[in-house]
């Protein structure tokens, strides 16, 4: 796919101390990363125990402050898409901070069609909701495209609706066959990962020689940087074979961008 669906601009977040901070050409000043709860309008109608119990709800969301957040602190599985999926109607932005693609976040429309949102932010569905994936997030950046493709596809549009940070890292194909190399060495002490290579992604932000997003708009210098990559890899991981053909192949999936 083109990847006209996804804005990648140095301008839209500014600097380190706050790097979620928008420029004032995509949004207006009062927003602010997941911001700007919407006032809630009750009805002076007579209640039902039903209909006072909702608007106690609303009247909940409507006391939230301008930057809210949605933290699972479980191993997964809490609902944490279900939720962000409804607050995205009382917010002007969505954004995710960190993680990858690994499991997903099931989500349904109004008419009950299931989506399975692994990348893309929770709040997509909400036709006035931007979505930002912050400088945290590791993307793999062939599954980003496919996910939008299939939003796409199901009538949900996406352009102009996904920021990406530059300052977030490239996950490539080889850190999930790292991934998966690192739990076979494991043998019975494995951990169980998802095998997407969001681990190894962290550790090459971590130990820095890790990739981002920004450094697309210098191809010039791109293979340089990725062959150190890969090379690490291959010094650090005993059954993982790396050579010029692997370095050609990721380079040419990435010249497209």
């Amino acid at each position: 796919m083109s990847p006209s669906s996804l804005k990648l601009d140095s301008s839209t977040f500014s600097s380190a101390r706050s790097p979620f901070k928008f420029h004032h050409r995509h949004l207006p000043r009062r927003s602010f990363l997941v911001c700007s709860v919407k006032p809630v309008v009750s009805s002076p109608s007579k209640l039902s125990v039903a209909d006072s119990s909702s608007l106690d709800g609303l009247s909940r969301i409507g006391s939230l402050s301008q930057v809210s957040g949605v933290l699972g602190c479980q191993w997964g599985d809490e609902g944490k898409g279900k939720l962000v999926d409804i607050l995205a109607q009382h917010f002007d932005v969505v954004a995710r901070c960190q993680g990858g693609a690994n499991a997903g976040h099931t989500i349904y429309n109004a008419e009950g069609k299931k989506f399975a949102l692994r990348l893309v932010p929770s709040g997509i569905l909400n036709e006035d909701t931007l979505c930002v994936i912050g400088n945290g997030v590791v993307v793999h950046l062939p599954g980003l495209f496919e996910e939008i493709d299939e939003l796409e596809s199901n009538g949900v549009s996406c352009k102009g609706r996904i920021l990406v940070s530059d300052r977030a890292h490239l996950l490539f194909d080889f850190h999930q066959v790292v991934d998966g190399q690192r739990e076979a060495e494991l043998a019975k002490s494995f951990i169980g990962t998802t095998k997407r290579g969001i681990g190894p992604c962290y550790s090459s932000k971590v130990i820095r020689n890790g990739i981002r997003v920004g450094d697309l708009r210098h191809m010039d210098t791109f293979p340089q940087k990725l062959d150190l990559l890969l090379s690490d890899a291959a010094s650090r991981v005993k059954d993982f074979n790396y050579g010029p053909d692997m370095l050609r192949e990721e380079v040419e999936n990435y010249e497209i961008c």
